[in-house]
């Protein structure tokens, strides 16, 4: 089972871009503009979700605040083309990290890998406990 990774920005071209970057990575994902974007996490149900800051009638701190408010669990991160840094945001407790656009696949790994929740198998991608040496599920090295 794939990592599913959603993409939420206004910019088609941008947005694909990432979701090219997180194809390349083994994720399955979806991109959604802010206006569908609450309908498609309902249906597609992602691990982690990648908002653009900057949006046509929202800013991408306040969205990730009305997804964390339904769905606790999702990784939400912020990304701009600016500079921005997790301590800009008062209310950051909700964002999950903020990454630099355009993104390198090492910096991409690093956020998600470092910022996750849940520890996932690279090889299934189940949940596993941190204490773990090997996945319970296909026996791969943790």
């Amino acid at each position: 089972m794939k990592r599913k990774v959603l993409i939420i920005n206004d910019s088609k071209f941008e947005a694909l871009v990432l979701l090219d970057l997180l194809t390349k990575l083994g994720y399955s994902g979806e991109i959604a503009d802010e206006y569908n974007a609450l309908k498609i996490i309902d249906k597609f149900k992602p691990n982690y979700i990648f908002v653009n800051y900057i949006m046509k009638e929202t800013t991408g701190d306040k969205f990730i605040r009305s997804i964390k408010a339904k769905y606790k669990n999702i990784n939400c991160y912020l990304s701009s083309c600016n500079q921005l840094e997790l301590s800009n945001f008062k209310d950051s407790i909700d964002i999950d990290g903020v990454i630099q656009t355009p993104v390198t696949v090492k910096n991409l790994l690093n956020m998600i890998e470092t910022k996750s929740k849940d520890i996932l198998c690279r090889v299934c991608s189940k949940k596993i406990e941190p204490s773990f040496l090997h996945c319970p599920y296909c026996g791969e090295k943790v």
